[in-house]
This record gives structure tokens, sequence and C-alpha cells, in this order.
């Protein structure tokens, strides 16, 4: 619980201070489009990376040696 409140709370300070550095080096739209790439690769690395947990528990069931 110590850690996650944490890193919430570097996002929460970090967050707009990027933005900040983003939006007075790029301007508005350019900054969006940056964030929106960025949302996109995250996204996109979690639905590769992160394994449904019901298909994860069906496969170690289907491996399971019969008794």
């Amino acid at each position: 619980m110590g850690v996650c409140g944490t890193i919430w709370d570097i996002g929460e300070a970090a967050g707009p201070m990027i933005a900040g550095f983003l939006i007075g080096g790029l301007g508005y739209a350019a900054t969006f489009d940056v964030l929106a790439a960025v949302i996109a690769l995250v996204t996109a690395g979690l639905m590769v990376l992160v394994r449904d947990p019901k298909a994860a528990a069906a496969d170690r069931e289907s491996k399971r040696p019969a008794k």
C-alpha cells in the first residue's frame, strides 16, 4: 500500500510538470499527439503482455496430469 501511494503521489506531482514542459516546447496540439501515442503504446503493450487470469487458469488445468 505504501509503494502504490508513493507511485500515485509521484504521478500527481510529475504529470502536470511534464505536461507543462511539453506544452511549452511543442504546443497544445503536438502535446496531445505525443500523449495519445504514449497511451496507445501502453494500451497495446498491456494487451500483449497481460494474460487473462481465467485463460491462464484453464491452461494450467489442461496441462495438469490426469489422476
